[in-house]
């Protein structure tokens, strides 16, 4: 099959949605990539895509609050589907109110999406998605990175402004994170090695989606931060454990204090990740085929 894959977030994001990516071309083998979009890009080549079979959107943090970005994607497959090609939106964060695209969710071929928010947003606006975690979880990062260092506490990355989103009075939460001595641990290494290196850790301070998984895939201790989306909250919220997510400094500190007198909590975050499917070679074969 000869596939055009759209937001391609390899080398762009972090090493996270680096991760996402692996995953997907690893599980694309045999197959044509006849061509590729990168995030946040608002073209492509027209006659690459005349010349494919089907269109491969990796839905991940872009679909929210009506983004040019979303839009786009969203348009793309309305397009693809207008010239009879099979469409496929997998590994979506998906927080659009009713009606967003239904007429595009309900041609889909195949539809996935990696929380439980996004899926009832999803079938509000007639998709039939169904659910796994984040790409990122892939059994292949989990056991074979090498970690870098070892520490206490480490804290992460953030997103710079979530005021344009749902929080007015809020500032930069990357500029909060600052405002704490402990080292750094960005997602800039290896995602394997990510993981890694938190296993040597006691407890990870972050804001993003993919370090909250890689705190959780490695069990420690996590202090979630909120983020431009519903993303974090929507995997606490699916896991039914009492993690807090934070705003605040004060409530960082607190939430410190609580986390490593609780890390049996975190252990059984760890059991959740690992006891829920991850989109796998067979459940893509069965994708392609539909």
């Amino acid at each position: 099959m000869k596939i055009y894959i759209f937001n391609d977030t390899m080398n762009i994001v972090h090493s996270g949605s680096d991760a996402v990516m692996r995953s997907i071309y690893d599980k694309l083998r045999g197959h044509e990539i006849l061509g590729i979009h990168k995030v946040n890009e608002f073209r492509y080549d027209v006659g690459l895509f005349k010349d494919c079979d089907a269109v491969l959107v990796n839905g991940e943090g872009t679909i929210h609050h009506r983004s040019n970005a979303g839009n786009f994607l969203m348009a793309t497959l309305r397009t693809a589907q207008q010239m009879n090609k099979k469409t496929f939106l997998i590994n979506a964060l998906f927080q659009e109110k009713a009606p967003y695209y239904n007429d595009v969710l309900e041609k889909l071929n195949y539809f996935s999406v990696r929380d439980i928010i996004s899926l009832e947003n999803a079938r509000k606006c007639r998709g039939k998605p169904k659910l796994f975690l984040d790409l990122c979880a892939d059994p292949m990062f989990r056991n074979s990175g090498v970690a870098k260092f070892e520490e206490e506490i480490v804290i992460g990355g953030a997103h710079w402004d979530t005021r344009k989103f749902s929080f007015p009075k809020m500032i930069s939460m990357k500029k909060l994170l600052l405002r704490f001595p402990y080292p750094k641990l960005y997602l800039d290494l290896p995602f394997e090695d990510v993981i890694a290196t938190l296993k040597k850790c006691k407890l990870y301070v972050t804001g993003q989606h993919h370090g909250l998984y890689a705190a959780g895939l490695a069990g420690i201790p996590v202090v979630p931060l909120i983020s431009n989306s519903n993303k974090i909250e929507s995997l606490i919220e699916w896991s039914k454990l009492p993690i807090k997510i934070c705003s605040t400094k004060r409530q960082i500190e607190r939430s410190i204090k609580w986390s490593l007198s609780n890390p049996t909590v975190f252990k059984e975050f760890q059991e959740f990740l690992f006891s829920q499917p991850v989109m796998g070679k067979s459940e893509v074969n069965y994708m392609l085929s539909q």
